[in-house]
């Protein structure tokens, strides 16, 4: 199991991972070898395997009262690297 705090991190990164795959963001012709490079990348940074991540994930999301409290800090830690970032 990856702990809270990074899977939380994890959980964000991802999304914006996600988010620039489904908008045609991501660079190169193989849209799909990128973001599962990337995907790969932002894992091995945190060191974090993806099976650890996956198995993590799946237990998060069998969770229903717990559920909503990790997605919120995914929210909160989605608005604050907004708000920092150098777009605003």
């Amino acid at each position: 199991m990856v702990d809270r705090t990074t899977f939380i991190h994890l959980h964000a990164d991802l999304q914006l991972l996600e988010a620039a795959y489904r908008q045609r963001m991501l660079p190169g012709g193989d849209r799909d070898a990128v973001r599962a490079a990337q995907r790969a990348l932002l894992l091995n940074n945190a060191g974090v395997s993806d099976s650890a991540f996956t198995a993590t994930y799946n237990w998060w999301y069998s969770q229903p009262e717990a559920l909503p409290a990790i997605l919120q800090e995914v929210q909160v830690t989605l608005d604050s690297l907004e708000r920092n970032s150098k777009w605003n």
